[in-house]
């Protein structure tokens, strides 16, 4: 009974030496890699307005307008260099090696550290690090510089990019993936500690922005202190956190489980991170 349903074949065309558990870890793969282009494509939309908008600015503000233009533009060809390995290895899988040895799912797996794949995490990656920098100068330009305050939050952004690095390099030795239990480990804890800074250091520049207003409040009366910008800097800086986290803790979860979902969310994770 064990061999029949191992063998199970959801139709006459169905490959034969699959099992349907093999045949769906294919389908959530080329469906995450659909929804990572659905999410790149947010995050172009979201790039070209931006850019827009700040070659707008430039005369007013050039210094930080540069600045700015420097950044999106990083960020954005970094997740485009994503998006394309991403688009790449999928067409390595399962048209280049469509007769490997057990069936696309199997190349998947066992040759998730090919160069170019390992070069697609370590991409992402850099955004990762570039969004976090970008979230800690925030924080220090809100806390009027003061060093002190951002010693535990910059303590867990160099975290973060130690076990990125490793993990990074033990996906690239030989007959090791993502799979393996030390970058199991490894992964999950950049991710823990990635999530952990952002949520950390939003709920710290929520807080002292409240605190502000609420301040604001006080000295000029109930109109001018509710309609104060430090609502609508708060709600922007919530509503990015809590998209990020999301996704990250739901990869996080079906990462650590094994789940096969975990496809479909991590080509999505990488675009959410880069755009946010």
């Amino acid at each position: 009974m064990t061999s029949q349903s191992s063998t199970f074949r959801v139709s006459q065309y169905a490959p034969a030496n699959e099992t349907e558990a093999d045949l769906m870890y294919e389908r959530l793969n080329i469906d995450g890699a659909v929804l990572g282009g659905v999410a790149y494509g947010v995050h172009a939309t979201l790039f070209f307005l931006c850019l827009s908008l700040l070659l707008k600015l430039r005369k007013n503000d050039p210094k930080s307008s540069w600045a700015f233009i420097a950044y999106i533009t990083l960020n954005f060809v970094l997740g485009s260099i994503g998006n394309g390995v991403t688009i790449r290895f999928n067409e390595m899988t399962f048209v280049d090696n469509r007769d490997y040895p057990g069936g696309p799912n199997a190349f998947f797996m066992q040759q998730n550290s090919f160069w170019a794949n390992v070069f697609g995490f370590g991409v992402y990656f850099v955004n990762g690090w570039t969004q976090d920098g970008l979230l800690l100068y925030r924080f220090l330009v809100i806390f009027s510089f003061n060093y002190w305050v951002v010693v535990i939050p910059s303590m867990l952004y160099l975290v973060s990019i130690i076990t990125s690095c490793l993990l990074l390099a033990q996906m690239a030795k030989p007959n090791t993936t993502i799979f393996s239990p030390v970058s199991v480990n490894f992964a999950l804890t950049y991710a823990s500690v990635s999530i952990g800074t952002t949520l950390l250091v939003t709920i710290l520049i929520v807080s002292r922005l409240l605190l502000m207003r609420y301040k604001l409040h006080r000295v000029v009366g109930s109109r001018e202190g509710r309609d104060s910008p430090y609502v609508s800097i708060s709600a922007m800086f919530i509503e990015s956190a809590c998209l990020t986290s999301a996704v990250a803790l739901i990869f996080i979860i079906t990462y650590a489980n094994n789940d096969p979902a975990q496809n479909l969310v991590l080509p999505v994770l990488g675009q959410v991170q880069v755009a946010h």
